[in-house]
């Protein structure tokens, strides 16, 4: 007997259930086929039954047991009980005798039977009883959770800003007079604001570039210290080129935001820090708070804004830098700003992927950057890494606790540290590699990324393609070698001053014996008369730097620059907005256009000239004794410039 859900129940499912079991028919042609509810009414089974179809009384049902046959009275069934003899094949006629309810083991149509829902009905009110509490216990708890949430966050944000003014108010000297916390006056400082306690926010008078100081007990910028548009009078250095590309570094935890009307700023952050940069979409937006706000880009007309707490934004002309310098700084993701660069660990150090951006480390610990991470091919040797481009956009910052002020007469270099710091450069052939330190050990390529290695213990070299510049500052330095370092061009004796024959970068001489560099061998644009060479690239968009004591500030109807400074500092700008002059001395005598044809040259003793391109790059020379350039011995300039197209078809 084969257990069944339901029995056959006309004449035709008969057959076919009789087919598949195989029954035959009995001796009077009665099919054998039997569908029988079995005889505990735990299920209904089918089978083929042996013996004859014979005829079963009224007010009778059929059950099956072991195949036999038994029965059972139905007489008390609400309906369906057989009321007439029938013959036992024709039992599926009879579905009352065939329906039972498996869960109370009894016939459906017996009144005695409870009904098959029963069981369902006494547990459905439990359990919908149980779901509706759980459910609204759930609801309850996470109502709680959240209102927890909230006024956690709420109490934190509180502490914070308590916190925030206790800083600010610990940090405000309360010696200090009001007029020492009022802000700068322009006319002494030619600057155009300064906000009114100890941090100060200065900005030139063109409005191109910024000065930012970050010492809490920061006094006015010395630019007799510094050489640079912006050094601190203590220990920190943060300076800024005046043409608008580069970048505005905010590091104090207590910096009040701007006033953008003493400033002349146009941007101001959301909550105390600042963060904001001139309106020309070509510079960063840096913030270094842990809580920052995301930068309103209707405020500052910048295009980046951070995903939560920490700000790295850039601009879409991958001109500027982007710099963190917050110790726990997480990993830039660049997904959400748009940057190439991570920080190895805690520390950041990113750049975007142009080649034409810088690359600072402050921390004194830093880890070498790792050129997949970064997208720079540069690396510290030691603890400090001053790096500077060789396109004339970006500065160089030294931003170290115990750094000493750059000492021009050292190196003439817009930065330079007193002993143990580097200044390397990716290997973009767009940048420079300084080694300043007389100990300095040689780079390896491997690490930074460069191609070349010096003689012994002072490096000196620069990628393969020309386009960089190699520095010698070192007394002993041999000369190098061009098959090991791919540069075109050597130095006369002991000290190195070459250059590629594109114009692009620059070339530099502090020794007080160099000898006058041969065209012939660097492809120089411009040779020194005497002892000291300072020039610059072609292109225009290099910054010429002036920090001698005796040099007066440069007059514009002189020189046709756009810009002169208020009183002692000078930030000025050639007509066609592509290069700078930067004077900062009290003395400086203005050029005099018509003694080189160029936009400026000085009237004396202090040189400012001009390559042959039309006023679009400087050369600076800082001896107090320098004569003039000669144009008679700078003449192959010219040839060099007209033959530049048929270099770039060759």
């Amino acid at each position: 007997m084969a257990r069944v859900d339901v029995c056959p129940q006309n004449w035709t499912k008969v057959i076919e259930a009789s087919e598949k079991l195989g029954c035959g028919d009995d001796d009077y042609g009665n099919n054998q086929y039997l569908c029988l509810p079995h005889v505990n009414k735990t299920s209904l089974v089918e089978f083929c039954y042996e013996g004859i179809m014979g005829r079963q009384e009224k007010g009778f049902c059929l059950q099956a047991s072991e195949g036999k046959l038994i029965h059972t009275n139905c007489v008390g069934f609400s309906s369906g009980c057989p009321e007439t003899p029938y013959i036992t094949s024709d039992f599926y006629k009879y579905s009352a005798c065939q329906e039972l309810n498996l869960d109370h083991h009894c016939y459906k149509f017996d009144p005695h039977c409870p009904p098959k829902n029963d069981v369902e009905t006494n547990d459905t009110p439990t359990t919908i009883s149980i779901l509706v509490v759980c459910l609204g216990l759930a609801i309850v708890f996470i109502a709680l959770f959240c209102i927890l949430l909230f006024c956690r966050q709420k109490l934190r944000q509180l502490c914070y800003g308590n916190n925030r003014r206790n800083e600010t108010q610990h940090i405000l000297s309360p010696d200090r007079t009001d007029d020492e916390n009022m802000p700068l006056d322009p006319q002494e400082t030619g600057k155009k604001g300064q906000k009114k306690t100890e941090q100060r926010f200065s900005q030139d008078e063109t409005g191109l570039g910024d000065v930012l100081s970050q010492d809490e007990n920061m006094l006015p910028l010395d630019p007799k210290k510094t050489g640079m548009k912006g050094q601190n009078e203590s220990e920190h250095l943060l300076s800024q080129d005046g043409t608008g590309l580069s970048d505005v570094l905010s590091q104090d935890k207590n910096m009040l935001p701007l006033d953008p009307q003493k400033t002349g700023m146009k941007g101001q952050n959301e909550s105390k820090q600042l963060l904001s940069q001139d309106g020309t979409g070509l510079s960063d937006v840096l913030s270094q708070d842990e809580n920052m706000l995301p930068l309103d880009p209707q405020k500052t007309g910048m295009k980046g804004q951070n995903e939560s707490e920490q700000l790295l934004s850039q601009d879409g002309t991958g001109l500027g830098d982007v710099l963190s310098q917050d110790e726990n700084m997480l990993p830039l993701d660049p997904k959400k700003t748009g940057m190439k660069g991570q920080n190895e660990s805690e520390h950041l150090l990113s750049q975007d992927g142009t080649g034409l951006g810088d690359v600072l480390s402050q921390d004194e610990n830093m880890l070498p950057l790792d050129p997949k991470k970064t997208g720079m091919k540069g690396q510290n040797e030691s603890k400090q890494l001053l790096s500077q481009d060789g396109t004339g956009l970006s500065d160089v910052l030294s931003q170290d606790e115990n750094m000493l002020p750059l000492d021009p007469q050292k190196t003439g270099m817009k930065g330079q540290n007193e002993s143990e710091q580097l200044l390397s450069q990716d290997g973009t052939g767009l940048g420079d590699v300084l080694s300043q330190d007389e100990n300095m050990l040689p780079l390896d390529p491997k690490k930074t990324g460069m191609k070349g290695q010096n003689e012994s213990e002072h490096l000196l070299s620069q990628d393969g393609t020309g386009l960089g510049d190699v520095l010698s500052q070192d007394e002993n330095m041999l000369p190098l070698d061009p098959k090991k370092t791919g540069m075109k061009g050597q130095n006369e004796s002991e000290h190195l001053l070459s250059q590629d024959g594109t114009g692009l970068g620059d070339v530099l001489s502090q020794d007080e014996n160099m000898l006058p560099l041969d065209p012939k061998k660097t492809g120089m644009k411009g040779q020194n008369e005497s002892e000291h060479l300072l020039s610059q690239d072609g292109t225009g968009l290099g910054d010429v730097l002036s920090q001698d004591e005796n040099m007066l500030p440069l007059d514009p109807k002189k020189t046709g620059m756009k810009g002169q400074n208020e009183s002692e500092h000078l930030l000025s700008q050639d007509g066609t907005g592509l290069s700078d002059v930067l004077s900062q001395d009290k003395n400086m005598l203005p050029l005099d256009p018509q003694k080189t044809g160029m936009k400026g040259q000085n009237e004396s003793e202090q040189l400012l000239s001009q390559d042959g391109t039309a006023g679009l790059s400087d050369v600076l020379s800082q001896e107090k004794s320098m004569l003039p350039l000669d144009p008679k011995k700078t003449e192959y300039i010219k040839l060099l410039t007209w033959n530049l197209p048929l270099m770039h078809i060759v």
